[in-house]
């Protein structure tokens, strides 16, 4: 049986990657920073790995891997305009979906979380704007 993917999980996250089925979405989510920020500049002080963990799931940015095939095709999306699609970045709820850790193609983990469909709040145009840590990702 052949999955459905596309170039972009393939390329985060391997060829064998996960695939959502129906409402869910999968999203790439990043860490706000290792070190704290000081007028631009990466301060002395850094982030405990507790916080720096913790931010990941809290923060609520990330870009879009991979779609479900029935996600945003209920009635209550028929009057959006606007519906996220892969490659967007996108903010959700704190403590939404499930957080996971799948292996990219270099075998490093790759943080990412399942999502619904209606968990998602909104299109973000620029991801560096997302967080007051100085956001840091693709």
């Amino acid at each position: 049986m052949n999955l459905p993917t596309n170039d972009l999980i393939t390329e985060v996250l391997g060829i064998d990657h996960p695939v959502p089925l129906g409402w869910g979405l999968i999203v790439e989510t990043f860490s706000p920073g290792d070190n704290f920020l000081n007028g631009g500049e990466e301060s002395i002080f850094e982030r405990p790995d507790a916080a720096k963990d913790r931010d990941r799931y809290q923060i609520g940015y990330g870009r879009v891997l991979m779609i479900g095939d029935a996600a945003f095709k209920a009635d209550s999306f028929k009057h959006w305009t606007l519906i996220p699609k892969v490659g967007d970045y996108v903010s959700y709820k704190k403590y939404a979906g499930v957080f996971n850790a799948n292996n990219g193609p270099d075998g490093k983990p790759v943080n990412n979380i399942d999502l619904k469909d209606y968990e998602v709040l909104r299109i973000i145009q620029n991801p560096n704007k997302c967080s007051g840590h100085h956001y840091i990702g693709a």
